[in-house]
């Protein structure tokens, strides 16, 4: 400020033009400053003053400032006031005395070379370089105060100047201290002729501090636009819009590509909050426009937080709905407090939510539908299970089948599901009422019919008057083929109005129609296993002994598929020699007519054994080496085999890993268990068996059972067990085999509450 003779509230804020300076002042100035411009080069300059502080001398120098495309883009003006330098050399031609003493009081760096040595140094100038009195200065060479990178270009000064050359007089370089120390030095050289000899004087000052700390600035400036680039980089790679906005106003920031992307273009920084209502007004899921009060960025930008809102945003690219959460972002680093709105288009998500819910709705009821027609077993009743379901859920006036033989001409609906006072159309009708729907069929194999109203059809003007009094104006048609061969087709119609069929309609009465069709086949294939099933349970179920001597004797079977009457469990009775009766009860691994198989094998061959040895251990045994051997079974077998002897009323058994049998005195006490005697049947062909022998009395009953009833229950956690038939033994009532086994089976049915779910078997008897 001294340097231009203005004060410094005259001088900030304005260009160099404006400053208020002394005319001569002014115009040197302004010539140098212009000159600077035009040649593109550094231009030193000195010029006196007359200032607040007196008359000064000052000394200017003008650098230009080149962009990255090499334009002048501002001018550096360093002044400094070198008043006291001239008077210090004016006074070196009054006294060498008065020379030395102005230069030491002087605190700038201050020496005087001749011919490249040191002739003075003042103590500011030993001092910068570590010396402990000027003395150590004088006649040492200029360059070895200098350092060794810089020795080269000073030296070339020095030459360059004896020679009379121009030669920059304020320049930065390097510097040497007497300890090796290397630093920043900037040098003022001016040269001045004294008693005919010509001398170098140089003021020195010490910027490494200076130049690190503008080092460090410009390090931290590059490093934060570094950082702004790259922050506003990531910005721009989010999948979601952000706005940062001005707290208060809601004046637009900064805004992100994905942003500006959802606007349509066009949304940038400095956008006013009204401007964005106007350019880009927001709705709620009303149709009401927001107020200005009420757009997300006017309450982030009074302070409010936002979680989850949803918008409808109109853009020049068309409605968008919007999820939206805003927060104000608090002051960091230097960084003004700011708030933040997020937003996200959901209109894809929302379209996906459409289709997914129309898509689980869908399956929902294509899996209704499915377990109503399961429910159905009987193919015959699978047609009027589905056209019931169908014609509910799609809330349509009709639904049937319609069956075709194209070789007979006939057609006919045995099933309909109509509502309200609709007439039927269950029967017979005449093909050629149809003739045209299905020559669409024939046109489009495969194909489902569409038909949105048929008044206006012009693919069935011919039959349109018909098919409407017939209540059959809007429907779709779904064909089903054998081969190439028409048979019949699904039909949902609507009676007297027209309707347009939407694509999740379409889908779901082809779902069905396919889910039917495989139903009823599957339903006809197991009414032929059933019908195979039962004839092959009648012939295995032995026909039971007139009479047991000995022994009175009742059974229960029950198989678990009601689709196939054949289960794995299996009893067998029958006389092994006069007075001696095999009680056999058994669980094949399996069901179906693969166990059936499998209890045909086991009871015909234990059979054989039990009639070739007298021992049922042996028996046993010698029955478990065969199939185990030969591969017999696939699978194991739960076995028990008891041998009665009516003259010595002793039952002995064998009990391959079977339920516990249970044995009760005719005195009504206790029930005693009759554990396993050895593993299951079919593992192991080495496996030993045991039999135990219980010598009983009249009135004595036991009962023997597969784990159908045992694991009887009405869940997993709460089963019957063989305690909770041991108590139902227990009950008094009748002492017949025949009311044992009811009671026990009326006691069991109690506990699961009516159902089993698996197959169960058993053998009641009671000692004569």
């Amino acid at each position: 400020m001294r340097a231009l003779g203005a004060e410094r509230e005259a001088i900030l804020g304005k260009t160099l033009f404006e400053i208020p300076l002394p005319e001569a002042l002014a115009q040197h100035v302004h010539q140098c400053f212009q000159q600077t411009v035009a040649t593109g080069q550094t231009l030193q300059s000195e010029m006196e003053a007359l200032t607040p502080f007196g008359q000064r001398r000052f000394q200017y120098l003008y650098t230009p400032l080149f962009s990255e495309n090499s334009e002048i883009e501002a001018v550096l003006v360093n002044s400094r006031d070198v008043t006291d330098e001239r008077r210090v050399l004016d006074a070196l031609t009054e006294s060498d005395v008065r020379f030395e003493t102005l230069l030491e009081r002087c605190h700038d760096a201050i020496a005087v070379s001749k011919d490249g040595v040191h002739i003075f140094a003042n103590r500011a100038y030993a001092n910068m370089f570590v010396c402990d009195s000027p003395d150590e200065i004088r006649g040492l060479p200029v360059l070895d105060l200098i350092a060794p990178s810089a020795r080269e270009s000073i030296a070339a000064r020095i030459r360059l100047r004896g020679a009379g050359g121009a030669v920059e007089t304020i320049y930065v370089t390097r510097g040497l201290r007497r300890n090796g120390e290397e630093f920043d030095m900037e040098t003022r050289v001016s040269t001045y002729q004294w008693r005919d000899e010509m001398y170098t004087l140089v003021i020195l000052r010490d910027v490494s501090e200076e130049r690190r700390r503008d080092s460090l600035q410009r390090e931290q400036t590059a490093a934060l636009k570094s950082h702004q680039d790259w922050l506003e980089t990531v910005l721009n790679l989010l999948p979601v819009g952000l706005l940062f906005v001005e707290p208060g106003t809601g004046r637009v920031v900064f805004a992100n590509r994905t942003a500006d992307e959802l606007a349509g273009g066009g949304l940038v920084s400095g956008l006013a909050a009204d401007e964005g209502r106007d350019n880009y007004p927001c709705f709620d899921h009303s149709g009401r426009r927001l107020t200005m009060d009420e757009l997300p960025s006017t309450r982030v930008a009074r302070g409010e937080s936002l979680r989850g809102l949803e918008i409808i945003w109109r853009t020049p690219s068309g409605d968008r709905p919007l999820l939206v959460f805003g927060d104000t972002i608090p002051a960091l680093h230097g960084h003004d407090e700011m708030g933040a709105v997020v937003f996200q288009d959901i209109g894809e998500q929302k379209d996906l939510q459409k289709q997914l819910a129309a898509s689980y709705e869908r399956e929902w009821l294509i899996n209704w539908i499915g377990a109503t027609i399961r429910g159905t077993m009987n193919s015959s009743e699978i047609p009027a299970a589905t056209v019931a379901a169908l014609g509910s859920a799609l809330r349509a006036d009709r639904c049937y089948f319609i069956f075709y033989d194209l070789e007979q001409g006939r057609s006919w609906i045995n099933d309909e599901w109509r509502s309200g006072d609709l007439s039927s159309l269950v029967g017979e009708h005449e093909l050629s009422c149809h003739d045209q729907i299905l020559e669409a069929y024939q046109r489009s194999v495969g194909q489902t019919l569409i038909i949105s109203d048929i008044v206006s059809d012009t693919r069935f003007s011919g039959i349109a008057d018909e098919m409407a009094r017939l209540g059959l104006r809007s429907g779709i048609r779904v064909p089903l083929y054998e081969g190439q061969t028409l048979v019949a087709a699904l039909v949902v119609t609507m009676a007297n109005s027209g309707r347009e069929w939407t694509q999740d309609e379409v889908a779901l009465t082809e779902a069905v129609a396919s889910v039917s069709r495989t139903a009823a086949e599957a339903a006809r294939t197991l009414e032929r296993e059933r019908n195979i099933a039962n004839n092959l349970q009648n012939a295995l179920k032995p026909a039971p002994p007139p009479s047991v001597a000995g022994l009175d004797v009742a059974d229960f079977h029950r198989a678990a598929l009601d689709e196939a009457s054949v289960g794995g469990d299996f009893y067998d009775v029958f006389a092994l020699k006069e007075g001696v009766t095999a009680l056999v009860l058994g669980d094949v691994s399996g069901k179906g007519l693969a166990a059936a198989a499998q209890v045909a094998t086991v009871r015909n061959m234990l059979r054989t054994v039990l009639y070739l040895h007298e021992d049922p251990a042996q028996a046993v045994t010698t029955l478990n080496g065969l199939v185990v051997t030969h591969d017999l079974l696939r699978g194991f077998v739960t076995l028990f085999v008891g041998c009665y002897d009516s003259d010595s009323r002793t039952l002995t058994y064998v009990s391959c890993g079977h339920e516990p049998g249970l044995l009760q005195g005719a005195d009504g006490g206790a029930v005693c268990l009759l554990p396993a005697t050895g593993p299951v049947l079919g593992i192991d062909a080495n496996a030993s068996f045991t039999a135990e022998r219980y010598t009983l009395s009249p009135g004595d009953r036991f009962l023997v059972y597969t784990d159908g009833l045992s694991e009887a229950g009405p869940d997993r956690s709460n089963l019957l067990g063989s305690e909770g038939l041991a108590a139902m033994l227990e009950a008094k009532g009748d002492p017949s085999a025949t009311a044992l086994m009811a009671r026990v089976m009326d006691g069991v049915k109690a506990w699961t509450g009516g159902s089993l779910r698996d197959d169960a078997c058993m053998l009641a008897s009671v000692v004569a």
